[in-house]
């Protein structure tokens, strides 16, 4: 599994969580810092993250040796677009789970920032583009409490989503908190959907 973090954060920030879902999933785990995140050289841009998630993939298949049939992508907010733009690049990973994402980076400013001219706004991070015509597994998680990325994108995503797909709602959960909220429930949901993808 390669885990892709979100924005204003790095790979030490999300140790626990993956000490955690590591032994429940029964997964390897790859943490991926983009360019300019944690101690990762250049600067962040829309580009840098996608390559950089593509070549994370491009690592474990052609360094590693893991076939793509066995490699699931997560994302987590930011993350979310890092792993779908990786996942259309790889259509012949086993699935990617998009956890708190947005639909797009245009429809989170409308969102934020709703006075300002839509032309002044990068229509990059299209993901509910992304997800319209990828065809691996998709799993979409949001808590219905978020107040970073609203509910309503998680849902738009999945509702765009091509077959096959999932979608779990964890109540109460706000952004980042969805293990801390759902505990045992989240654990087992996700633990299924992975397990899934391998038999």
């Amino acid at each position: 599994m390669i885990f892709f973090h979100g924005n204003a954060e790095n790979i030490a920030g999300r140790l626990d969580f993956i000490k955690f879902i590591a032994p429940a999933f029964k997964a390897h785990i790859l943490l991926v810092d983009y360019r300019g995140y944690g101690k990762s050289e250049g600067n962040p841009t829309i580009t840098g993250i996608e390559e950089d998630a593509s070549a994370a993939v491009e690592w474990l298949k052609k360094t590693v040796k893991v076939p793509p049939s066995r490699i699931v992508l997560w994302g987590f907010s930011l993350g979310g677009a890092a792993a779908l733009s990786a996942a259309e690049k790889h259509p012949d990973i086993a699935g990617v789970v998009v956890e708190s994402s947005f639909i797009s980076m245009r429809a989170m400013a409308t969102d934020v920032y709703p006075w300002m001219p839509v032309a002044f706004v990068t229509d990059g991070f299209d993901n509910q583009k992304i997800v319209s015509t990828l065809l691996v597994p998709k799993l979409f998680i949001h808590g219905d409490r978020d107040t970073v990325i609203p509910f309503n994108h998680g849902k738009a995503l999945y509702m765009a989503a091509a077959d096959p797909k999932e979608f779990i709602v964890v109540r109460g959960a706000g952004h980042g908190d969805a293990l801390v909220v759902a505990g045992k429930d989240y654990v087992e949901k996700v633990s299924k959907w992975i397990e899934g993808r391998f038999r």
